[in-house]
């Protein structure tokens, strides 16, 4: 971070521009993290590629948010003191010019995945949809009968329990 913090000193000089930032205190013994847990939802590439895919199936959806990225994949262009052009963009449009760059090191199957089962479902319910169509055309009596069949009033599960054990008794 010290050296992060150099750098931007070093921009700002050479933009001609006056420092405001506060100068930190070094502490001589850093004292342990009260934080166990790893934080969660963060953008992908805050996480070393190597280390993240070690990670089981779990943990892979619960810590990385794979759709967000945090910075540009040149960080010196991060910590100059000139802003990227790319800095502007909103983050869908970020995300989609950079993240085959991003991603090839990661290794993201749970999220393919997830894609792969939300397209499957879809695909699913239109072949349904165009089944039920299709059959709606040629079986109106059917579809008469399954209305007749929803209009009917039925009792709840334990009241129909209630009214088996009055009978036992």
């Amino acid at each position: 971070m010290q050296r992060v913090d150099e750098e931007i000193e070093k921009a700002e000089r050479m933009e001609k521009k006056q420092s405001k930032r506060i100068n930190r205190i070094e502490v001589d013994s850093p004292s342990t993290s009260r934080y166990y847990q790893l934080p969660k939802g963060l953008p992908i590439d805050l996480y070393d590629p190597a280390w993240f895919n070690t990670r089981p199936y779990g943990k892979k959806t619960f810590l990385a948010d794979a759709f967000n990225f945090a910075f540009l994949l040149d960080a010196s262009q991060c910590i100059s003191g000139i802003q990227h052009q790319d800095e502007r963009l909103r983050d869908c449009n970020f995300t989609k010019k950079y993240w085959e760059q991003y991603t090839f090191s990661y290794n993201l199957s749970h999220e393919i995945a997830k894609d792969d089962e939300d397209s499957d479902s879809n695909n699913d319910e239109a072949k349904i949809s165009n089944e039920i169509s299709e059959s709606n055309d040629n079986n109106i009596e059917e579809i008469l009968e399954i209305q007749n069949f929803e209009e009917q009033e039925f009792d709840p599960p334990w009241m129909e329990i209630q009214k088996w054990h009055t009978n036992m008794t």
